[in-house]
């Protein structure tokens, strides 16, 4: 399955966002079950900007999942930023 991102990356506070050592963890689920994951290593937020930003990554699953899936979730993950000067 092909699963696509599109966001804003607001660069508009008083930090900006991180993304190349720790990526935004996305999970695709059927019921509680986990069929598929994927990390976005996101560039850097440019502080004055609001950007966008696009994701997309082909995640392979096991036969009859696709059907079954009923959520995507980002995962727990730790973060990163950096101040704007």
């Amino acid at each position: 399955m092909r699963l696509e991102l599109y966001c804003i990356a607001d660069g508009y506070q008083s930090a900006r966002g991180v993304g190349t050592r720790h990526p935004l963890k996305i999970a695709v689920l059927a019921g509680e079950k986990v069929v598929g994951t994927a990390n976005w290593h996101f560039p850097d937020v440019i502080c004055g900007h609001a950007d966008p930003m696009h994701f997309a990554a082909d995640i392979g699953l096991d036969d009859g999942f696709f059907s079954k899936i009923d959520s995507i979730e980002l995962s727990r993950t730790s973060g990163e930023s950096e101040p704007c000067s």
